[in-house]
């Protein structure tokens, strides 16, 4: 488990380097293996432990897969579509540990109407903690210009509540993706954001 934290860090600062593509095929290389030991805790899916497994067990299983969808593993990304589809258009649930990375992942490689559909889910949830999941998965579009539409709405008090607004930019501003948008998003709204 720390070394795949210390894999996301070194990943995280080597993202503009040339040598991305080589780590990432590595981490992928190292990890890959335990999706079948851990399987997704899905249906029948749970891999050769044959339960859901402990609390080590179900953490290293979230953490493996998100690491996995990060690095952009064709097989974990699928799967994470594919249950991030059932959600959105079955109302199947995802499991309460994976909820996090399936949201962003689906998010991120859905168009904007997917992005549409997750926002008019989070502004109905009767869940806080649902709610606020799918508020960082919003962050992972990679459209610009729903990202921008995003972080305007946060300053708007009448879509957003006001305590969630700079979240929300945070939220973007995380992303590989949207943290030039971010940046920018702040300079040019200073004066908004500095009187909220």
């Amino acid at each position: 488990m720390a070394a795949m934290k210390g894999f996301n860090y070194i990943r995280k600062r080597m993202y503009t380097t040339e040598s991305y593509g080589l780590l990432q095929n590595y981490i992928k290389q190292k990890i890959r293996h335990l999706v079948a030991l851990l399987g997704w805790g899905v249906g029948d899916n749970y891999g050769t432990l044959g339960s859901k497994g402990n609390l080590q067990q179900r953490f290293l299983r979230t953490l493996t897969l998100k690491t996995l969808c990060e690095n952009g593993d064709e097989e974990a990304v699928s799967q994470a579509v594919t249950l991030f589809d059932n959600w959105l258009n079955k109302d199947e649930e995802i499991p309460a540990d994976l909820k996090s990375f399936v949201y962003f992942v689906g998010v991120m490689k859905g168009d904007s109407e997917v992005w549409d559909t997750v926002w008019r889910r989070q502004e109905v949830s009767s869940h806080a903690d649902d709610a606020h999941t799918l508020r960082q998965a919003l962050a992972a579009s990679q459209y610009p210009w729903v990202l921008w539409r995003f972080m305007e709405w946060s300053l708007d008090s009448t879509k957003v509540r006001m305590q969630y607004g700079p979240s929300n930019i945070g939220s973007v501003g995380k992303t590989h993706f949207g943290q030039a948008l971010a940046f920018d998003f702040i300079v040019e709204k200073w004066d908004v954001i500095r009187e909220r």
